[in-house]
């Protein structure tokens, strides 16, 4: 549920409205105090077939896998149902999400600050600054694969459950 409450900025207003009712519901009926006032499965059936529904509707928006090929970006918002690209500089305070990987082609590439999303991979230059500056890196799939030339402190690499902040990491980086 944390995760998702992570990535609901980085939706569509009335996608992450819907998201929204449906994490609270969760929480309101099934954990917590109000978990123990369950008197009958009818009321997670109910919560089940929302989330179902849900799934199904997601399942009818197909969206090819597309990716994005880019020098630099700052400050930037960009999200891709195929990979990520990125050719030259890196990027700065950026959120970038892909479905499958996120690849800097240039080892002196630099990312800096934000946040980077991928399903299946993330392989970039320089990651993070002397300075501190955090930067979060997730991949989802559990046999995902991070690698960097180098990580500075207050990286978080995360993948899948497994989570690990950055000592000054180097290549091939598995958490």
């Amino acid at each position: 549920m944390e995760d998702i409450e992570n990535i609901l900025p980085l939706m569509e207003e009335e996608e992450a409205s819907d998201i929204s009712k449906l994490l609270y519901k969760m929480k309101d009926k099934l954990l917590g105090i109000n978990a123990f006032r369950i008197d009958s499965l009818d009321r997670m059936h109910r919560i089940y077939a929302e989330f179902i529904e849900y799934e199904n509707a997601l399942k009818q928006r197909y969206v090819a896998n597309m990716n994005i090929t880019f020098s630099y970006c700052e400050n930037s918002l960009i999200l891709a149902s195929g990979s990520v690209f990125v050719t030259g500089r890196g990027s700065y305070q950026s959120k970038i999400v892909a479905k499958n990987r996120i690849i800097f082609k240039d080892p002196k590439s630099v990312v800096l600050g934000g946040m980077l999303v991928a399903g299946k991979g993330i392989k970039a230059g320089i990651v993070g600054s002397s300075t501190g500056v955090s930067t979060y890196c997730k991949i989802v799939d559990a046999d995902g694969k991070f690698d960097a030339v180098y990580c500075y402190p207050n990286t978080v690499l995360k993948i899948n459950d497994k989570k690990a902040e950055s000592l000054f990491l180097k290549r091939d980086m598995g958490v």
